[in-house]
């Protein structure tokens, strides 16, 4: 299985090729007044998960073209019949500007202040190809000049980490709860997101040493392990120092953590502490009004106790960058993560700062989580609006699920699913399915192993 960053998804998710280009003929052939359009903004995570629905269950084989532009995407196709689309060719734009914050409120509103790339613009013009990571797939690269840049089209459909409720300070979330009069929001689970508790690999092999493990293994057994009550303390402020770990010396503990509209970041927020579902809690360490900080603030040996990242590459940067800090005792600290991000444990540099631990003895792999141990994971959603545009809506059928409340057997099928697991050390994780097939059986020899989960990567339980 491939190592997927998702987040980085959006800035680097094509290689380009040294110097192949080719001509764009299907986006020469595209005619606003035949073609069906949609457009979806929100979460990156999803991205792989839309692209590999698209390629094999979507479209017709031969037929799909892909474009990206920088947080930007083009897929191009004739609809594959068994879906009973029909024939009419669908270009499906995926904006990934704003991430999860722009899934919910606009997708709610059907706000027009959403860029989106101007496809009718493309028409026989030559691009780049390029190679989509992690995957055999090509596209072609577009400028980012084709990206429009004002109010220019409706949200017909919004994808977020987490469900619209979460993100009730957002402009437009209230209209997913009292909709207009005679409309409905959809709003249906995709897959489930497994979250883990990343620290710099400074702090995880001194938590082995302290908790009688096998120091710089990597393997599940001796994973270090804190409890929930522990890293709450650490992420809401009440433990600063690693001498409240177990650890024979006080050294000051950093939280590297996201912006306040990350889906990630709400995700530690309400899991740890039950933010935005419990009134009154007490807040996250550090303020979600902050600005996200640069990755040179993050190294500099006098690095605040908080880091806010922009996107959950910038946390791994600042955790590499902590990990090899010159100043011994500013190597340790607690992030935020999911766990499609994977550790560096052989060569280079991108990932080496950091290693996953254990919640209370539960490994954040699928395995732990499908065995209903490791709890740590959220619904990825789409919601879309009753009203939307009528031609829209039978595609947003397709990928995100047609009644209300039913997981989607689109981009959340287990076909899907198994395509964007990530190989840990510690066993397959990354997402979970939500949506088992009609027909589908479920591994039956207990207990579950990491081989037939793999097989089966769907929580039935639920």
């Amino acid at each position: 299985m491939q190592r997927k960053l998702i987040p980085a998804l959006v800035a680097s998710i094509f290689t380009m090729g040294a110097s192949a280009t080719a001509l764009a003929h299907v986006a020469a052939e595209y005619n606003p007044a035949n073609d069906t359009d949609v457009f979806i903004s929100g979460a990156t995570a999803p991205e792989l998960a839309l692209l590999e629905y698209m390629a094999d269950e979507f479209c017709t084989p031969g037929t799909l073209d892909i474009y990206i532009a920088t947080n930007q995407f083009v897929y191009y196709c004739t609809p594959n019949a068994s879906l009973g689309l029909g024939s009419t060719r669908v270009a499906l734009r995926k904006s990934s500007v704003g991430g999860s914050g722009n899934g919910t409120g606009p997708a709610c509103a059907r706000a027009t202040t959403i860029p989106f790339i101007n496809f009718s613009a493309l028409g026989s013009a030559t691009f780049p190809t390029a190679t989509v990571t992690g995957s055999t797939r090509t596209a072609f690269s577009v400028p980012a000049s084709f990206t429009t840049t004002g109010a220019s089209v409706q949200v017909d459909a919004g994808v977020s980490d987490l469900e619209p409720s979460l993100f009730p300070d957002l402009t437009g979330v209230a209209s997913c709860f009292t909709p207009p009069a005679g409309t409905t929001i959809v709003s249906n689970p995709l897959f489930a997101i497994i979250f883990g508790v990343p620290v710099t690999t400074t702090l995880r092999n001194e938590l082995q040493a302290a908790q009688g493990l096998t120091v710089g293994s990597e393997t599940a057994e001796n994973m270090p392990s804190l409890t929930m009550q522990q890293l709450r303390s650490i992420y809401f402020g009440t433990i600063t120092n690693t001498s409240s770990l177990g650890l024979p010396t006080a050294n000051p503990l950093r939280v590297v953590r996201r912006v306040g509209t990350s889906g990630t970041q709400r995700s530690f927020a309400a899991f740890f502490g039950g933010q935005r579902c419990i009134p009154g809690v007490r807040p996250f360490v550090g303020s979600d009004a902050a600005p996200a900080g640069n990755d040179g603030l993050c190294s500099n040996t006098n690095a605040p106790v908080v880091f806010a990242g922009s996107g959950s590459q910038n946390v791994v940067n600042c955790m590499n960058r902590l990990n090899a800090n010159s100043n011994a005792a500013a190597r340790y600290a607690v992030g935020v993560l999911s766990t499609e991000f994977v550790p560096n444990t052989s060569t280079g540099t991108d990932g080496s700062g950091f290693r996953f631990i254990k919640i209370s003895g539960a490994v954040p792999n699928l395995l732990h989580t499908l065995e209903s141990r490791h709890e740590f994971y959220y619904e990825a959603t789409c919601q879309y609006r009753s009203d939307a545009r009528a031609e829209a809506i039978p595609v947003l059928q397709k990928i995100c699920g047609g009644t209300n409340g039913s997981p989607a057997a689109g981009i959340g099928g287990v076909n899907v699913i198994k395509k964007l697991l990530v190989e840990q050390t510690f066993g397959p994780a990354g997402v979970m399915g939500l949506y088992a097939p009609p027909g589908s059986v479920p591994p039956t020899t207990l207990p579950m192993t990491t081989a037939s989960v793999r097989d089966f990567p769907v929580q039935s339980s639920i």
